[in-house]
């Protein structure tokens, strides 16, 4: 994670695979407890972890429904992500390859 142009990518690439991480592998219990609380308020839910959570539904009767973020998708987009990450590894050291090869050949 440098200062350089592609700084920013870096960071928002971190961002994202720290998400989708999050997403693929976290817990859902807090979300249970959700189901279960019979008038949630913002003070009740603060410290409930319900980052996995991608809509909530109250019905007419008051049944609340859950929908998740889809732990395979963010398990492929995860995927993707460090393989983008593995190939600008690649170039960057191919870029130094170049650069010390063109210092060396300067007489």
């Amino acid at each position: 994670m440098g200062n350089g142009p592609n700084g920013g990518k870096e960071r928002a690439a971190q961002t994202a695979a720290e998400g989708f991480r999050r997403i693929a592998f976290g817990d859902v219990k807090d979300a249970v407890k959700l189901l279960f609380f019979k008038n949630p308020t913002g003070r009740s839910v603060h410290d409930l972890d319900l980052f996995s959570i991608s809509e909530i539904r109250r019905g007419k009767d008051g049944a609340v429904e859950l929908k998740f973020f889809d732990r395979m998708e963010a398990l492929r987009a995860l995927a993707e992500l460090e393989g983008e990450t593995d190939r600008a590894g690649e170039l960057m050291a191919a870029i130094d390859r170049g650069a010390k090869a063109l210092r060396e050949a300067r007489p």
